[in-house]
């Protein structure tokens, strides 16, 4: 129903806010597809904007259209990520202009698409009905990790990850797992982020990937690669209320790293604000916040970015997302899963 009325504004080239993405008639957007401009306020609009217009294109076609970032530049990398058939991709800065405040990019981009590409879907044999449960925000599920069971309950039912656009429901565990969770009573052992804030090979993923144990459905794998760094925080006692305007984003080179289980990133955490502050175990010297798998950002002394020592995470006691030193004790970890979507 949603990809219907995607097309049925896009033929008509009509004025609508739809999942959130405004879209609106510009002097200079007649150029290209009806005179269409998409505004995204976030890395995910932008995707969802991108995915449907994607969708909808007939093999063989070009596609162009205007997105405006608010406070955001829009990207066309998530295109080629997820559509392996997509060719000629093209993105041009056309306007960056400020108005109230607030930062905002214009880009056209263009695409083409030469073949049709479904996602597959696994069926019954004897009915031919899809097979698999259909998961709704609010649903809980169990894992076990290590020595410990832990509860996850489900944040979104229609994630996508960095990679391909798959149906999927996201689960986010309620307990912050603290960073001395190896510990014996005769040994204090004390889990790190790692040796630099590079998620990819930290030591909170290697400890996700050792100890992840039973489970009872099969885990959708997702791309945790990262791609961005960031500068900035929030005001410290904001929580939920916190605004994006004081972080500054850069684009990093395309990482690729695939888990089952895995830390939020930080326009994850964006995404799910009002899913952040509420964890049990939060209470402790040694889960007073956690990590997020977003880097903050560094220059080595040709100035060009480097993995460096510093990594974001929210911490819950201050009730802000900041910038910690990975070496610290005091902050947990709290993953998450994805399971596919009937």
């Amino acid at each position: 129903m949603k990809r219907k009325l995607w097309n049925m504004l896009a033929a008509a080239g009509s004025l609508a806010v739809l999942s959130s993405c405004q879209m609106v008639m510009r002097p200079y957007a007649n150029l290209a597809s009806g005179g269409q401009e998409y505004v995204v306020s976030g890395p995910k609009q932008c995707k969802r904007v991108l995915m449907e217009l994607v969708s909808s294109t007939l093999p063989g076609e070009r596609q162009e259209c205007f997105l405006t970032g608010a406070n955001y530049e829009p990207e066309s990398l998530i295109i080629a990520q997820i559509f392996p058939d997509v060719v000629n991709i093209s993105n041009t800065k056309i306007k960056d202009y400020q108005k109230d405040g607030h930062r905002y990019v214009t880009c056209r981009i263009g695409f083409e698409r030469i073949a049709e590409t479904e996602p597959s879907v696994d069926v019954d044999d004897e009915e031919g009905s899809p097979v698999g449960r259909h998961w709704e925000i609010g649903d809980v599920r169990s894992l076990k990790l290590g020595e410990e069971t832990y509860r996850f309950r489900c944040v979104d039912d229609d994630y996508g990850d960095n990679s391909e656009y798959q149906r999927c429901a996201l689960f986010l565990c309620e307990t912050v797992i603290r960073s001395d969770v190896d510990s014996t009573d005769s040994e204090r052992e004390i889990l790190t982020f790692g040796r630099t804030n590079n998620y990819k090979t930290s030591q909170v993923r290697a400890w996700l990937k050792e100890n992840v144990k039973d489970h009872e459905e099969e885990m959708v794998s997702v791309n945790t690669g990262v791609n961005s760094a960031y500068l900035g925080a929030t005001v410290p006692g904001a929580f939920d209320q916190f605004s994006e305007t004081g972080f500054l984003r850069y684009e990093l080179p395309v990482q690729i790293a695939e888990d089952d289980l895995f830390l939020l990133s930080i326009e994850e955490a964006f995404e799910y604000r009002d899913e952040l502050w509420e964890a049990e175990g939060a209470d402790s010297s040694y889960s007073r916040g956690y990590w997020l798998r977003t880097p903050a950002y560094a220059v080595d002394s040709e100035g060009s970015f480097c993995y460096g020592t510093w990594g974001y995470a929210v911490d819950l006691e201050l009730g802000c997302i900041r910038p910690v030193d990975i070496s610290d004790g005091s902050i947990g970890i709290r993953p998450a899963f994805c399971l596919p979507q009937g």
